[in-house]
């Protein structure tokens, strides 16, 4: 009978948690105002940050993905193939835009998100935006996708 009170207990101590985990993650998302968008100038002071974030995702997952250049990175947002996502003025994700075969095939490429903010769909909101971007810019081309992750 004392294991069942003891089981009872800890299956409240349980949902107790996981409402308290629930309100966390609902009072992040009302503090929290992530704005996704198509990368523009403002937005260059971000790339070093955007391949330090890389090369870290990188090399806790094991994955050997090369680094980008500054300038490379740079070049796609001055070109307006890439898709940043900011909470205020700090930056939380980024993806780019790649065409080839005289833009008759398009891929979206370099999608990182912080880890602090994972889990909260902000990967599938850049990558969305990426495909918006990509019907926008190359409306006839096929679109690749293709994402490592946890």
């Amino acid at each position: 009978m004392i294991e069942l009170l003891f089981a009872y207990c800890g299956l409240i101590c349980n949902l107790c948690a996981f409402k308290k985990i629930l309100t966390i993650k609902r009072y992040i998302f009302t503090t929290m105002k992530i704005d996704v968008r198509v990368a523009s100038e403002e937005h260059l002071r971000f790339v070093t940050q955007i391949n330090d974030s890389s090369d870290e995702a990188a090399k806790q997952r094991g994955t050997g993905i090369a680094r980008r250049t500054d300038e490379y990175i740079a070049d796609k947002i001055n070109s307006g193939k890439a898709i940043i996502a900011v909470n205020r003025n700090e930056f939380v994700g980024f993806c780019y835009i790649e065409s080839w075969g005289h833009d008759e095939f398009v891929a979206n490429s370099g999608l990182i998100v912080r880890p602090q903010y994972r889990g909260m769909g902000v990967a599938k909101r850049i990558k969305q935006a990426a495909f918006e971007l990509s019907r926008k810019r190359f409306p006839n081309a096929k679109l690749f996708g293709l994402t490592t992750g946890e």
